[in-house]
């Protein structure tokens, strides 16, 4: 066997089949999988169409989540710029009420 061939197989076990793709929560900061958060995207917020598409994570179906987000000014931060975001926009966002 080849140097190049042990690496490989070294590497192969050391990787999970399935690796759980998760995210942290910028209300709770609790990390989740995927299929249990909403991304909220920045275009989505309404802002310049040419701006990439960052997102921010948040636990779906979670009004307090949402609330501490609101609260900590989450968005401005996980977004690197000062973005104010009204309650009833991110309950609609996150079909909340």
């Amino acid at each position: 066997m080849t140097t190049a061939e042990t690496k490989a197989k070294r590497y192969k076990k050391d990787i999970p089949e399935k690796r759980a793709l998760l995210r942290t929560c910028i209300g709770c900061g609790i990390k989740k999988s995927m299929n249990e958060m909403k991304r909220v995207k920045l275009t989505e917020l309404k802002f310049e169409p040419g701006v990439a598409q960052r997102g921010a994570w948040i636990c779906s179906n979670s009004v307090d989540c949402a609330n501490k987000a609101l609260k900590k000014n989450a968005f401005s931060r996980t977004f690197k710029s000062k973005i104010i975001v009204s309650k009833d926009e991110l309950y609609r966002l996150l079909n909340l009420e």
